[in-house]
Order: structure tokens, then C-alpha cells, then sequence
């Protein structure tokens, strides 16, 4: 089990160093469609759409299966059953030849059971990885990397609001955990991410940010900070950014995957499927025309 994961990195971090050379040296084309095609978040507040979110693009030797998902780590939560269902088709469409899976945020570990999958690597994200890595499928999170990321940001939004939109991100997640473990404590979560600022630091970040003592017990107030749909603060603004950069990372990651041909499974946040999937079905068309 150890090998096909290592062999999964190694592809990833080739695949990502082929993206900082195609953005160093200046071929454009792919960046250029995939930004003009993504939805912007002015026209996403503007729509319903239903939730989880899932589409399905079918050619006799390809297939590409979208689940938008919305971050649960209750395995209860109904769109569990979603998945299952949309996984099962996506097995039953491609008869397991040539399959890839893509993760949000980053490759977890492998769990012996979809209790485990869910409850402690992350939702949907640890959900899929225990789907594929039962069949040994390769798994890989086309994310951009994490310095380059840094780096755009920093061309907007200080370092120190970049460094709490990260830390919003993580006390959404403690917020998650807790509902399946109230004897969960913020220090021992924050650590885990090993970060290079401490907890006081980051509560007095917060401070200066938004004039007021932290409060970990308002799961609403982290909820709508590190919610790219909104624009209310400045750390809203940061998680926009981001995801926009990271947007189209994606859409260009799965550009070349549909190249491929390959089997194609996604489980990204709603949001991220809504958006995307303009951009998604033009190259999908392109290539199958």
C-alpha cells in the first residue's frame, strides 16, 4: 500500500513543477481560457444550485464524475449516501480502468474503515481517498503550490492576513471535529498543522485585524471569515483570492488529465464545483469534439 501512494506524490510533484515552469516561461494559453471560463463570485451570489452538487461528463472511453460536496465530517450527514451512489456509477461507468481521483486541500492518510475515512481524514476528501485506495486508484491534490500561493497573495494582503486566513480555515476545521469530539482542545488542533506562529500570536493577530478578543466558541463569526463568498473583511477577501488562484490550478490540472483521457472522480466543495464547471465542460468539449 505504501508504494502506490509514494508513486502518487512523485507524480503530483512533477506535475507541479511542470506548472511553475509553463507560468515561469510564459505559455499563457491555459491560464488565460481557464480564468475568463471559471465563474466569478459575483455571478456565483447570484445563483441557487442544488447541494451536494454533482455532474457527470460520459464518453465511450472517458468519463469525468464532479461531486461538490459540502465539508461534513459527520458520516451521518445525508450526502453520504450521494456519494456512494455517484461513486458506485463512476466504478460502474469506467470498469476501474485508468482512474484518477482528485482531493481538496491535501492527501490524507489511509483509514481501514469509512467511519474512520470520514471522522478523522477529512470528510469527503478522506472519504474518496479510502474509495481509491481500495482499488489502488491514483490519488492527487491539484492544488497550487502552498509557497507559490503565498507569494501571489502577498502581492494583495499583508502577511498577517494571510496567516489568518489559514488559521480561519483551521478553527472551522476544529469547529467540525468537535461536533464528533467536544473534549477536542484548540491547542492540541492548532499544533497538528505544525504552524510557524503560536496560538497567542494568532489571537492577537486577530485582534488587530478585527478590534476585538477571540472567541473560539463562535463557529458562525469563523464560518462566514473564511467564507470566499462573502467580502464583509479583509480576510474574506484573502480566501477569495486564494481560492481563485487555486481555481484555476485545478481547472488546469483536470485540462490535462481530460488530455489524457483518463477516468476522472473530483470532490471538491460546492462552491468550487459550481464555478469551475464552465470552464470544465469547454475543455471536455474541446477535446471530444
Amino acid at each position: 500500500m505504501i508504494l502506490p501512494f509514494y508513486v502518487d506524490l512523485i507524480f503530483w510533484k512533477n506535475m507541479k513543477i511542470q506548472f511553475k515552469i509553463m507560468m515561469t516561461i510564459g505559455l499563457f494559453y491555459n491560464v488565460i481560457f481557464t480564468r475568463d471560463s471559471i465563474m466569478s463570485y459575483e455571478e456565483y451570489v447570484q445563483i441557487k444550485h442544488n447541494s451536494p452538487y454533482m455532474y457527470a461528463l460520459i464518453k465511450p472511453d472517458h468519463a469525468l464524475f464532479y461531486f461538490g460536496a459540502n465539508h461534513s465530517c459527520d458520516p451521518e450527514n445525508e450526502q453520504y449516501s450521494d456519494f456512494d451512489c455517484f461513486w458506485n456509477d463512476f466504478l460502474q461507468c469506467t470498469n476501474y480502468e485508468d482512474c484518477v481521483v482528485l482531493i481538496e486541500g491535501s492527501l490524507r492518510g489511509q483509514y481501514k474503515t469509512k467511519y474512520d475515512a470520514i471522522t478523522k481524514a477529512g470528510g469527503e476528501g478522506g472519504l474518496l481517498q479510502f474509495y481509491a485506495g481500495q482499488h489502488q486508484f491514483t490519488i492527487i491534490c491539484p492544488e497550487p503550490d502552498e509557497q507559490f500561493l503565498k507569494k501571489e497573495l502577498l502581492k494583495y494582503y499583508s502577511y498577517n492576513e494571510i496567516a489568518y486566513r489559514d488559521f480561519a480555515h483551521i478553527c472551522m476545521q476544529f469547529h467540525r471535529y468537535c461536533n464528533l469530539d467536544v473534549k477536542l482542545e484548540l491547542e492540541t488542533f492548532y499544533q497538528k498543522y505544525a504552524p510557524t506562529l503560536t496560538l497567542d500570536q494568532m489571537k492577537e493577530i486577530y485582534t488587530q485585524i478585527f478590534g476585538t478578543q477571540f472567541d473560539i466558541s463562535d463557529e458562525q463569526f469563523f464560518y462566514d471569515v473564511s467564507n470566499p463568498v462573502n467580502s464583509k473583511t479583509v480576510i474574506n477577501k484573502v480566501c477569495r483570492k486564494a481560492s481563485q488562484i487555486r481555481d484555476e490550478a485545478i481547472v488546469i490540472c483536470i485540462a490535462d488529465l481530460i488530455k489524457q483521457k483518463k477516468n476522472i472522480f473530483i470532490a471538491y466543495g460546492w462552491t468550487h464545483a459550481v464555478m469551475q464547471e464552465a470552464a470544465i465542460r469547454s475543455l471536455w468539449n474541446e477535446e471530444n469534439n
